[in-house]
């Protein structure tokens, strides 16, 4: 460990066939070393604090070790421990290692920050008790057009992949033939790969997720993947998916439907700005589901959503879960949301939605119902049937703009007797009867209400007298008219 960490310029080579007048250390034998841990890394890590630099990168770099290392001739066989061994290097161009490690537990940075390894070959790497490869590759490979593979590799029992292959330039990292049954960890796994296209075609058909509880962020910013086969995933115990698939602009579908998500708590901007075309899991176990914000919102694409199935029951933060989704025609969510508290935005800005089948989805717990169908331009129906309204306090702009709007469907239960903003409530809703729009008068109450600018304007209220109550700092409007 740390036998020549930090040695910049030293410029060693690893490889025999190199044309080079740096001393090559290939005919070394390490077959009797436990651990190399640090031993040619640069000496910008810093090595009382290991785990701060996954963040820490390698600037500009080192040069211990330089040209294409083939680890494979170190005879590494009984190291347990490679953690940050050949990292910051800035001239290590290519890395082989495709023998087998069989006590290797813990590879986490091991050839992170490498900058220019471009050729990574891991195919048939064995390693049966490896379990930690955290930031493994973290930041290596700035360039476009690298390879990866781990073709054919075994890894039976890795769990904690986290940042494994964070901001690499590869285009392609090939996991076809290499099954992972246990990981427990995928946090930003493959986040910030601009150039990934794929996983070597199906290579995580194989994948089981059902041990892991943390993928968040694991593709986030993969803005060129194309494809990745989840639908064997399970996902059994996974608790978080937030930003999972965020900004992954040209992947166009995501097979979902059947991962078991029971123990599910927050789904945070999972698939924000993606370019998938449809969303359907409407057999999703959601009961422990808290937040959803702007889960599935900024995706062109999406012209459809199913998950009428889904018991929202811990459900507190769906704001902006649509919002902007420009393609979206019809949403069916027939489940209640007893314990939801914001679902502000949730589908603004989706200009093509004509129906909306949300009858339960406010609750006496909601209290920021505002833009919720905000510029909704299409929007014909809403089925508001069996709303509890009676804790809203925020209903600014609710059906702003909503001009195509000619039925709402609104229950008993739909009294704003906490709504303290109304302003632009249902302005330019222009298709809606006078008689919907008399009983939305009717449903409000004057005694917490501060703002009503606007409520009404555009649309054609049917009394103005009727809206006297909402005199609140001596005006009211109406038809854009201060009355």
């Amino acid at each position: 460990s740390f036998m020549f960490a930090g040695c910049n310029d030293l410029g060693l080579t690893c490889n025999a066939a190199a044309n080079t007048n740096k001393y090559d250390i290939s005919s070394w034998d390490l077959g009797n070393a436990y651990s190399t841990a640090f031993m040619f890394a640069g000496s910008k890590i810093d090595y009382a604090k290991p785990s701060s630099n996954f963040w820490g990168g390698s600037g500009n770099g080192y040069n211990v070790l330089t040209g294409d290392v083939d680890a494979n001739a170190l005879n590494l066989v009984k190291d347990q421990v490679t953690v940050y061994m050949f990292a910051n290097n800035k001239n290590i161009t290519g890395f082989t290692l495709t023998t087998a490690m069989p006590v290797l537990q813990d590879a986490s940075g091991m050839v992170a920050w490498c900058s220019k390894m471009s050729k990574v070959d891991m195919q048939g790497f064995s390693a049966p008790v490896l379990e930690n490869a955290i930031a493994m590759f973290f930041g290596s490979c700035e360039g476009e057009g690298g390879t990866l593979s781990f073709k054919n590799a075994s890894l039976p029992i890795l769990s904690d992949a986290r940042y494994m292959f964070y901001n690499t330039g590869y285009s392609d990292i090939d996991f076809e033939g290499c099954a992972l049954l246990k990981l427990t960890n995928t946090q930003g796994m493959f986040a910030s790969c601009d150039n990934l296209q794929s996983l070597g075609g199906d290579g995580a058909q194989t994948w089981n997720l059902s041990l892991n509880t943390d993928a968040s962020y694991m593709f986030a910013g993969d803005r060129n993947l194309k494809a990745v086969n989840t639908a064997n995933w399970g996902m059994d115990t996974v608790a978080d998916i937030s930003h999972m698939f965020e900004d992954c602009e040209r992947l166009t579908s995501v097979q979902v439907a059947g991962w078991n998500v029971g123990a599910l708590k927050y789904m945070e901007g999972a698939f924000y700005n993606s370019g998938i075309t449809s969303f359907s899991a409407p057999s999703w176990n959601v009961v422990s589901l808290e937040n959803a914000f702007m889960a599935l919102a900024q995706c062109p694409n999406l012209a459809s959503a199913s998950m009428d199935g889904w018991k929202l029951n811990s459900l507190v933060n769906a704001a902006g879960m649509f919002k902007d989704d420009s393609s979206l025609s019809e949403i069916s969510i027939s489940g209640s949301a007893p314990n939801m508290e914001d679902c502000s935005g949730m589908f603004m800005g989706c200009v093509s939605l004509k129906k909306a089948v949300v009858p339960k989805l406010l609750s006496a717990k909601t209290s920021n119902a505002s833009y919720m169908f905000d510029a909704d331009t299409a929007l014909t129906n809403v089925d508001a049937g069996n709303w509890t309204t009676s804790g809203v306090v925020y209903g600014q702009a609710m059906f702003r703009d909503c001009t195509s709007l000619s039925s709402l469907m609104s229950g008993s239960g739909a009294t704003y007797t906490a709504l303290q903003d109304a302003g632009c409530m249902y302005k330019n809703c222009k298709s809606l009867p006078s008689d919907a729009l008399q009983a939305a008068v009717n449903r409000m109450k004057p005694a917490a209400l501060k703002d009503a600018y606007e409520t009404f304007c555009g649309a054609e209220l049917c009394n103005q007298r009727d809206a006297g109550f909402y005199r609140t700092a001596g005006s009211i409007y109406h038809h854009g008219r201060r009355i």
